[in-house]
């Protein structure tokens, strides 16, 4: 048989055209499952609110931004009407955070009236543009379907699309900044001016949404595109003119609202919730953490590998295929090693603040919705992770054995905070109209935990639905029949509330919840201080127009406590109640702790006391009931 008579090679099944177009709907699909699922989870689970009360700040944020202001005019009482993590400037109050996430939220209020349509594209991008990222970087289409899968589809990041914070802008943000990046390493000429420039402002914003997570996260990579371009110079150039418009814009803004073009507003509230080693905090009102080497341990082990294993698909294989791919002679590439080592950065800043530790250990909401700070290091791990020469079939069985514990675990928790969420909404018959309800809170800010209450109902309103009485740094919130929810609040008790006034009037007060023993009730009245051994039934003080008894048969605790104003009352316009428990290598701890407001009318004293109970979820409030 001659040549010329072999038959001709068989025609593939499936044209390369075709190939890339079935590629490309099962990314878009991708995409809307993402977005179908935070619609879910926006209108099912989080209706109200999530768990996490940073959604307060931004949508108040949002709601002044979409009204022309960039702080929030004061209104009334300026220390009773505070918001959650929102400080008192001079002609405001001045949001922690700047307005760049809440800028793209007020976008939302603005063309949509509601921010819902925002969080679905947000969750849709992902997918997209993680497998643009993975096609950019030399992977298959085949295997940045995966990739695009994996990263999308996690549940931590899809919890992310119901919930209005900033983790999913900055995500979705660094993820544009990258593509930028590795394209713009190819351009000559002004083009590589172009994209250098495109992606510093893509840095920049970023680094406006999550200052630390921008700059050491993005800030390897900009340097690699800097170095590795072809127009350097120009590069370099274009890249300084970029980011040129978002630093002049942050620096206006701050001395607009903190006075100084160098001081972000982020440490306005307190100035312990800071980088580094020692005792930190979130506002005045909380107790010192403190944060030190073997916290950080903790918190960084728990926060970027134990939960990661239980929030993202596959984690445990993907860290040991991506470190398996970063060795000496590996099989990734210089541009994934850049992403995988801006992973290591952010890993490394993170085990020097306190925020994992806080979130995971003391806090506990990651428990309920994933590990946020550990988002932006998958996508860099997966897709370094792909590029280890194994049949797509042994990848995909082994990603799939480590997604078990992940699917279970999310099913489990969200099904969880559908529960609780069910189970609040309930509070609503409990409370009359006509009856003064009391729901205790450990802050005294509107919007924590109530983070519903932050919509244009109470936005310079000049009839907030709540108040705080007398105005001051009360733990207490005074509704009237408003419809509220204490979202995914651990500790907090919703009770009927009775006026007791009388020349002198006698209180049961006792601890509710575990007994420890030798703990002391701390007493402040008028500056003056005084401490007993509370037993198991509580004990009996009495109030008069002048000052306290009942309690000093005990020494006061020899820590530092008394450095803390807003735990004593300095005055008779309140009483101060605390109680320590011994430590096992000696000092004290501060437990629960509770202020009274105080009036005194024609030489009586007057005050509310514990009525009825409604509702108790968890443990630590002290009772205070008149006899």
């Amino acid at each position: 048989m001659s040549l010329l008579s072999l038959p001709a090679p068989a025609a593939p099944l499936v044209s390369p055209q075709r190939r890339i177009r079935l590629g490309s709907l099962l990314v878009a699909a991708t995409g809307g499952l993402c977005a179908v699922v935070a619609l879910y989870l926006r209108l099912r689970i989080f209706d109200h609110g999530g768990p996490n009360n940073d959604e307060s700040v931004y949508l108040l944020q949002a709601h002044a931004l979409r009204h022309g202001h960039l702080v929030i005019p004061f209104d009334g009482d300026v220390e009773a009407r505070q918001p959650w993590l929102f400080a008192i400037g001079p002609h405001g109050y001045i949001a922690k955070y700047l307005p760049v996430v809440a800028g793209f939220y007020a976008l939302g209020l603005t063309l949509f009236g509601t921010v819902t349509p925002l969080l679905l594209g947000l969750a849709a991008a992902v997918p997209v543009l993680t497998h643009r990222l993975a096609i950019d970087l030399g992977l298959s289409r085949r295997r940045a379907l995966v990739a695009g899968a994996l990263v999308g589809l996690s549940p931590a990041i899809l919890v992310q699309g119901g919930l209005v914070l900033s983790y999913l802008p900055f995500l979705v943000t660094g993820l544009s900044c990258w593509i930028v990046v590795f394209r713009g390493a190819e351009r000559r000429g002004w083009s590589a001016a172009r994209w250098a420039g495109g992606a510093t402002l893509l840095a920049a914003l970023a680094a406006c949404m999550r200052p630390m997570d921008g700059l050491v996260l993005l800030a390897p990579s900009l340097c690699w595109l800097l170095w590795r371009s072809a127009a350097r110079r120009r590069a370099i150039l274009g890249g300084a003119l970029g980011g040129l418009p978002v630093l002049v814009g942050v620096l206006l803004y701050d001395r607009h609202v903190t006075g100084a073009a160098l001081r972000l507003p982020f440490s306005l509230l307190d100035p312990h919730d800071s980088f580094g080693f020692g005792g930190h905090r979130f506002f005045p009102e909380d107790a010192l953490h403190h944060y030190g080497l073997l916290q950080a341990v903790a918190g960084t082990s728990r926060h970027f590998f134990i939960e990661p294993a239980q929030w993202m698909w596959g984690f445990l294989p993907v860290l040991a295929l991506a470190l398996w791919a970063v060795r000496p002679g590996g099989s990734a590439s210089e541009r994934h090693r850049v992403l995988v080592a801006s992973a290591g950065c952010l890993l490394v800043a993170y085990f020097f603040f306190w925020g994992p530790w806080h979130a995971s250990y003391y806090w506990g909401w990651t428990r309920s919705a994933g590990p946020f700070y550990s988002l932006p290091m998958f996508a860099p791990l997966v897709l370094a992770a792909l590029t280890v020469p194994i049949s797509s079939r042994a990848l995909v069985a082994l990603l799939m054995a480590g997604s078990i514990h992940p699917a279970v675990h999310s099913v489990d928790a969200l099904g969880r905070l559908h529960r609780e969420h069910r189970e609040t909404l309930e509070l609503l018959a409990l409370v009359d109209p006509k009856v003064t309800t009391l729901l205790d809170v450990d802050a005294p800010y509107l919007g924590h935990p109530i983070s519903e209450l932050v919509g244009p109902r109470i936005w310079l309103s000049s009839q907030a639905p709540v108040s705080r009485l007398p105005a001051g740094p009360w733990e207490m919130l005074v509704l009237a029949g408003y419809p509220y929810r204490p979202v995914g609040h651990p500790n907090f008790q919703l009770r009927e509330v009775v006026v007791t006034q009388g020349a002198a009037v006698q209180l049961a007060v006792r601890r509710v919840g575990k007994h420890y023993p030798r703990e002391l009730l701390v007493v402040t009245r008028g500056g003056v201080a005084s401490a007993c051994v509370q037993g198991p039934s509580g004990v009996t003080l009495t109030l008069t127009p002048t000052g306290v008894s009942g309690c000093s048969n005990a020494e006061l605790p020899g820590n530092k406590w008394t450095q803390r104003p807003y735990r004593i009352c300095p005055d008779l316009s309140c009483v101060s109640i605390m109680t320590f428990t011994p430590v096992r290598h000696g000092g004290w701890r501060v437990g629960a702790w509770r202020q009274v407001p105080v009036e005194v009318v024609n030489g009586q004293v007057r005050l509310l006391t514990d009525g009825r109970a409604l509702r108790t979820s968890g443990r630590g409030w002290i009772s205070v009931a008149a006899r």
